[in-house]
């Protein structure tokens, strides 16, 4: 399969050095283990701009998910479009 290389996380971005080969599938899994697990959705938004983890801007609106049975809630994520 097709490996790719990447950045060791927690390196500072742009920094050269540590960096290891990982498959597309292992980069794939890493992808949805962040924002299922370490991503914190009710106080972060994905902004593709700045390219780091920040607050959402107070513009940027905030989704709610109700679930089936019409009382739990879960907060959505929250996506900038960079051409903003």
């Amino acid at each position: 399969g097709k490996t790719e290389v990447v950045q060791t996380p927690g390196a500072p971005a742009g920094q050269q050095g540590a960096a290891e080969k990982v498959s597309v599938g292992q980069l794939l899994r890493r992808f949805f283990r962040f924002y299922s697990q370490d991503f914190d959705f009710a106080r972060e938004a994905v902004c593709v701009r700045q390219g780091k983890r920040s607050a959402p801007e107070l513009a940027l609106p905030l989704h709610i998910i109700l679930h089936a049975d019409g009382s739990t809630t879960d907060v959505a994520p929250s996506i900038e479009d960079p051409f903003d």
